[in-house]
């Protein structure tokens, strides 16, 4: 025996707008790389200049090597908000010249907020104008030595975890991943929310010891 079963055609576009009124809303990414543009050097040095030095990108980092009479420099710069608190992280990689400086300025290729060597790999400063500069210095004149940088990153700093993330004005967060690991908030390890002015910040529960690289799933 045969048994035929008629329905009616499907409208695929009225189907879709149902479904869209049912979950009304949608999920974007958003990766917490800081301030700094090309600060992980994936695949090229675009974002930095320089001066007396060549840039390279090798083996996704950032080489800087000396050229030139004068010390060689690698600079980008960074919008922050007067008064307020940054943290400031590197990878330093030795290469071939002895160990560069790291500055933070509000002049191009100046040192007047925070001078550190490199193999200190982190600064903490205050901005005091709304464009900020960060440059690696060369310590030496001799042509074609190098030294190399890596995973560049400036952040707000909070007083307690000095690490904040913020999202976009009318986002929420969903799902915070910690390196791709799905983290639980409120945990003793994880993060917390907290809402500022009608934005979203995300805080970890506990300040990293490491280099982290945050994604958050908003809606």
């Amino acid at each position: 025996m045969t048994v035929r079963i008629n329905k009616p055609a499907l409208n695929l576009r009225e189907e879709l707008t149902k479904a869209q009124s049912v979950v009304p809303y949608v999920q974007q990414q958003f990766w917490m790389d800081g301030l700094v543009e090309n600060g992980t050097f994936d695949s090229d040095t675009t974002g930095w200049t320089s001066n007396n030095s060549a840039l390279s990108n090798v083996n996704s980092a950032l080489r800087i090597t000396q050229q030139g009479a004068g010390l060689g420099l690698a600079q980008t710069t960074i919008q922050t908000t007067v008064g307020k608190t940054y943290k400031f992280v590197w990878d330093y990689i030795a290469g071939t010249a002895p160990t560069p400086t790291v500055r933070v300025s509000t002049l191009s290729f100046s040192n007047n907020l925070a001078d550190v060597i490199a193999t200190d790999e982190a600064i903490t400063f205050v901005a005091t104008t709304t464009t900020t500069y960060i440059n690696f210095r060369m310590a030496t004149t001799s042509d074609g030595v190098y030294s190399n940088f890596d995973n560049v990153k400036v952040f707000e700093a909070d007083n307690n975890d000095e690490v904040v993330h913020s999202l976009p004005l009318g986002w929420k967060p969903l799902h915070v991943y910690e390196d791709g690991l799905l983290q639980r908030e409120g945990d003793v390890h994880d993060y917390t929310v907290v809402k500022t002015g009608g934005a979203y910040v995300i805080k970890p529960a506990v300040q990293p010891t490491a280099t982290t690289e945050t994604c958050v799933i908003a809606e």
